[in-house]
């Protein structure tokens, strides 16, 4: 029996690879399976019943009731459990994200997030990160994602159709990025103020103004990075200071390993601005090359 036990356990199950809520589907089918699949509840000296919230479930049929359970545990507990987001579109009116959280989706084209996701302020109190995996945020009326003063991880995720900039990272934050779509926005990704971030292997394109577009006073710095990473077909609306990647005042953008076409077939391909903006490309094999330095205002495109 022991045998037969194995072969599922450690060659079906890990060979299809089951998502949360497919284990729960497959453990209610029979106590056999239930007995072999890992149980979710954690253990007995542990805070919480569950790791997971189940959204939508009984006890928290939306985000938002999912979100204010999370404020009640957080008021007594440093770890609380994380959010998994069912298939469907969930809509909310969480105005304001203030401790580290996770809210996870099943996969980025059937988990769907309406209205602007917002983490705010999180660095003032705690220390940690957001996550946000596997799910999509798309036709909010602001923003997709916003955060500011405050640390995110986001993987798998597609920021799309949003009235403003798909993500809006501002003032003192690390984030980030990888395996991210983000199209169809005012904006596609807008990055400043004392702003660290690592952006892998997206694709970005079909934003309205720029692609990739970072400023602000005070020095950033943002590193572009995987052989995947698209940046194309971006400035739609063809304005004269928004391009596939701008540089704006206090600003250096390092690009990792690639050339200066990852960002091909927009309108303005790269535009610099500000006596302390820089696109510097750094390879292996070659001295980094500086795109721009400059000691005077004036636009610089290619």
């Amino acid at each position: 029996m022991l045998f037969i036990d194995d072969i599922w356990k450690y060659h079906i199950f890990k060979y299809l690879n089951l998502k949360l809520f497919k284990l729960y589907e497959i453990k209610s089918i029979c106590q056999y399976f239930n007995r072999l699949l890992p149980s979710y509840k954690k253990k007995k000296d542990s805070q919480f019943a569950f790791k997971y919230i189940k959204v939508p479930s009984k006890q928290c049929p939306t985000l938002d009731d999912a979100y204010n359970l999370l404020k009640k545990c957080k008021q007594k507990y440093k770890k609380i459990p994380e959010i998994w987001l069912d298939e469907g579109v969930h809509h909310h009116n969480i105005e304001c994200i203030e401790f580290p959280i996770l809210i996870a989706g099943v996969d980025k084209k059937n988990t769907i997030i309406q209205n602007c996701v917002t983490f705010s302020r999180i660095n003032e109190k705690y220390h940690g990160k957001s996550y946000l995996y596997n799910l999509s945020i798309n036709n909010s009326k602001t923003d997709g994602i916003v955060v500011h003063n405050s640390n995110i991880n986001i993987y798998k995720c597609t920021i799309s159709n949003n009235a403003k900039s798909g993500l809006h990272i501002w003032n003192n934050v690390y984030f980030y990025l990888n395996k991210c779509e983000i199209n169809g926005n005012q904006t596609g990704l807008l990055v400043g103020n004392t702003t660290t971030g690592t952006i892998k292997n997206i694709y970005c394109y079909n934003n309205k103004a720029s692609g990739i577009s970072s400023g602000g006073c005070d020095f950033s710095k943002i590193h572009i990075k995987g052989k995947n990473t698209k940046i194309y077909n971006n400035n739609t609306d063809k304005k004269k200071y928004s391009a596939g990647i701008d540089c704006d005042y206090a600003c250096t953008i390092q690009i990792y390993n690639l050339t200066k076409m990852i960002s091909n077939f927009n309108f303005n391909n790269y535009v610099l601005r500000g006596r302390r903006s820089k696109i510097i490309f750094k390879n292996k094999n070659s001295e980094p090359e500086i795109v721009h330095n400059r000691t005077q205002e004036r636009d610089y495109y290619y």
